[in-house]
């Protein structure tokens, strides 16, 4: 059996595109318990009431723990299940990402080495098959790789991160449906209040990939996001403008510094496609914020 880590892990979905299943849930606990370079010593699911009645996998003899909250956002699943964790980190990923052996050892290595941090993550991506998820990877996750003159970074993955438990518990996120908008502005609270960010890039998460409807999704979910977090105080069109203008800008920023993280030469045509193919979605995002909609409509993160 692989060596227990000093973490709890907490698992939770925020990406639901049909009736529950349980089979990211279970995927995830069976890759982390038989991570070789070492298992969290106990792992917490955490799901909403209304999927208890659902029959979930046998994880008899695993030390995974069920923990169900009344709730459907995500962000609220999470928080709710942060005061049951027994160890002083606490690694908290989405259930639609699967890890690369060692990503949790990774990560507890940096925390280690570097003390000051109060949360590290790795690199996430889909799975590197074709030319369409490279670029997607890239444009989607390669924000994660930014970093501050200090040689912080300016971010820590929402999908999946590892944190010290008292930054967690004293930093839940901000009343907000939409778990990108909560994402950013708890990220936006820590660096605020001193927490300094790590980045692992040997710890590799591989997200769950629905192709372009999927790629609409999220994008829509950026235009949402970057408006209610920076520009919701302009004027409409104003807000939505400097809001396409921040979704390219870090398109932009990821392709200069990250496109051979992710990409081959060959995929610049497909890049390049799915820089247009984005913005239709990040406009209506954006409007959908400024009808003051809290959630994307139609989309399948919670």
């Amino acid at each position: 059996m692989p060596a227990h880590l000093p973490i709890t892990l907490i698992i939770v979905s925020d990406y639901e595109p049909g009736p529950k299943t349980w089979a990211d849930e279970d995927a995830a606990v069976r890759a982390y318990t038989n991570d070789p370079a070492g298992a969290p010593a106990e792992i917490i699911v955490a799901a909403a009431t209304q999927d208890e009645a659902t029959p979930h996998p046998d994880w008899t003899g695993l030390n995974v723990r069920m923990v169900f909250i009344d709730a459907e956002a995500s962000a609220s699943m999470k928080d709710a299940a942060t005061p049951d964790a027994s160890h002083d980190l606490i690694a908290v990923i989405e259930a639609d990402c699967v890890c690369e052996p060692g990503w949790l050892a990774a990560l507890h290595q940096e925390m280690i080495d570097k003390p000051h941090l109060g949360a590290v993550s790795g690199t996430t991506m889909y799975r590197p098959t074709t030319a369409l998820r490279r670029a997607a990877s890239l444009i989607d996750r390669g924000f994660i790789r930014a970093q501050l003159a200090n040689g912080d970074y300016y971010h820590v993955s929402n999908n999946g991160a590892l944190y010290r438990a008292a930054l967690l518990k004293a930093n839940p996120y901000p009343e907000a449906v939409s778990p990108f908008v909560s994402a950013e502005r708890r990220n936006q609270r820590m660096k605020r209040d001193g927490a300094r960010f790590g980045y692992a890039s040997a710890a590799i998460q591989y997200h769950e990939f629905g192709g372009w409807p999927f790629i609409a999704d999220v994008r829509g979910n950026k235009g949402h996001q970057h408006y209610l977090t920076a520009f919701s105080g302009k004027t409409p069109v104003g807000g939505r403008l400097r809001t396409m203008i921040r979704c390219i800008r870090g398109d932009l920023a990821s392709t200069v510094k990250s496109y051979f993280a992710y990409c081959r030469l060959t995929d610049l045509p497909i890049l390049l496609a799915l820089l247009v193919y984005a913005r239709p979605f990040e406009w209506q995002g954006a409007t959908m914020a400024k009808n003051e909609m809290k959630l994307v409509e139609g989309t399948s993160y919670r």
